[in-house]
């Protein structure tokens, strides 16, 4: 709780919020871009402090307290027995991440502590510049797309775990920041805790376009160990413009002289490189028609080119984009969605009308536990329907 003047910010967004709408949705996001750079910049030094240590338990990663506190909450309570039921694995994990608005139940504009007097009936009149009293401190105003509106309040950031061998979508982090955060940082500050602080292991992370930045798939491929599934965002770092697009998909597929696009053909991790094959050698493509056939490679094997992730990591990720592998995987990202549909109505974590930061996070664990406790229900209920 506090108490501060309005700033030309607010003013502006009181007044005309219909223009601040637009300019939000037009925005470019390379501010957020260079955030992240700052951001693993301090995280690869972080890293490489802890294994210089000479001790295990050298410097630690900071996490805020409330956050530590409930997300060993969550991980004591229902984590442990979810992996026991082998519904996740805290060692190999797959994770959805995303960040959904809450609205702070608190007057954004604050509430006058003066005296002062405004005559209601006068349009011209304007409100004082005394210092008004806040007792949402923390909360902020952020723009929420699926709404198409702005939301004054707070962002549940929230990392979900999915599996190939069942259906469970389970709450696996929770972690509360202002509304203004846009999703990238945060999902910066989420890796980098649920890996190095929680000592959590990811295999493959699903994210949405807001998380397209650079940075973060140096950091998913150096520090975090995890292969990022990430569409390229059509807004972001100017694509792939400085690439020869005669040879290239905007997804990063070679494009062979009869202007085929070539067959992914694995990753090879000795050498950080992906392989790909002529179309027509390695499908046997009977429908595919090539002039160049003889000349283009004398082998059976048809022509084989490679790209290396280490050129582009945004291009080049260890799964190749545009395959059906990495979009067998990258479905499961809507499993976030799916996750906040249970917790905010099937759970009611939208009807709790409270203020603090702290409080919401609280609320947001006893929604995730309930997550767990249905998912373990249905799934003990399955069994027993089973012949």
């Amino acid at each position: 709780m506090q108490t501060r003047p309005h700033s030309p910010q607010e003013k502006e967004t009181h007044q005309n919020p219909k223009k601040q709408l637009k300019d939000d949705k037009q925005k470019v996001t390379i501010r957020h871009v260079k955030i992240n750079a700052k951001l693993a910049k301090k995280f690869r030094e972080q890293s490489q402090k802890q294994e210089n240590a000479q001790d295990n338990d050298g410097e630690s990663f900071y996490i805020p307290y409330a956050e530590k506190i409930v997300n060993e909450i969550l991980k004591l309570c229902v984590l442990s027995e979810s992996q026991a039921r082998k519904l996740l694995d805290l060692k190999h994990l797959n994770i959805s991440a995303d960040g959904t608005k809450l609205k702070a139940h608190s007057n954004p504009h604050g509430k006058k502590v003066c005296n002062c007097q405004t005559d209601s009936s006068d349009s011209t009149a304007h409100h004082c510049e005394c210092k008004r009293f806040y007792n949402a401190n923390e909360a902020s105003w952020g723009y929420d797309s699926y709404r198409d509106c702005y939301v004054f309040g707070y962002n549940l950031y929230q990392v979900n775990s999915w599996s190939f061998d069942n259906k469970a979508e389970l709450p696996a982090y929770l972690m509360m920041v202002t509304a203004a955060r846009q999703d990238s940082v945060s999902g910066m500050y989420a890796c980098q805790r649920i890996t190095k602080g929680m000592r959590y292991h990811i295999d493959n992370g699903c994210f949405d376009g807001a998380h397209d930045a650079t940075d973060f798939y140096i950091m998913a491929r150096d520090v975090w160990d995890m292969r990022p599934f990430i569409p390229i965002n059509k807004t972001n770092e100017g694509n792939i413009k400085n690439l020869p697009m005669s040879t290239m998909t905007e997804d990063g597929v070679p494009i062979c002289q009869a202007g085929h696009q070539m067959y992914y053909n694995g990753y090879c991790k000795d050498r950080d490189r992906l392989k790909w094959r002529c179309p027509i050698k390695a499908r046997k493509n009977s429908d595919l028609k090539c002039d160049r056939l003889d000349s283009c490679s004398p082998s059976s094997y048809g022509r084989v080119v490679y790209t290396h992730p280490a050129d582009n990591p945004r291009l080049y990720t260890p799964v190749a984009r545009g395959t059906d592998k990495w979009q067998d995987i990258y479905d499961h990202r809507t499993s976030a969605e799916r996750v906040f549909k249970r917790e905010k109505n099937d759970f009611k974590l939208t009807d709790f009308r409270t203020r603090s930061k702290e409080r919401y996070l609280f609320y947001a664990l006893l929604t995730a536990i309930a997550v767990h406790i249905d998912t373990w229900y249905r799934v003990d209920k399955e069994k027993k329907e089973s012949p």
